[in-house]
């Protein structure tokens, strides 16, 4: 599960050919290997569109919150590119 903020960018392409290439660092920043029964309640979201981080990705989190007993919401839409939010006005008002 790697996240990229700035996923067109030279640096993360380089960034992640460098954990593609490396099995042990993958696993290392992987952060459904690192879920247990003490993380924090958590809330996560994907589009089905986003071509910058794969939604199978949150399915693995998510496999991995319940497993260890975590509550937690997660919502996959369907419409969506990467760096979306569920932004409205009200959110800065």
């Amino acid at each position: 599960f790697f996240v990229f903020f700035a996923c067109e960018n030279a640096l993360s392409s380089e960034i992640f050919n460098r954990i593609e290439n490396d099995k042990q660092l993958q696993k290392k920043l992987s952060i459904e290997d690192h879920v247990t029964s003490d993380y924090p309640p958590t809330y996560i979201f994907t589009t089905k569109e986003d071509i910058c981080v794969d939604p199978q990705n949150t399915y693995s989190f998510v496999d991995s919150l319940i497993k260890a007993g975590v509550k937690h919401k997660s919502h996959i839409f369907d419409l969506g590119e990467h760096g979306g939010s569920l932004y409205t006005r009200g959110v800065y008002a």
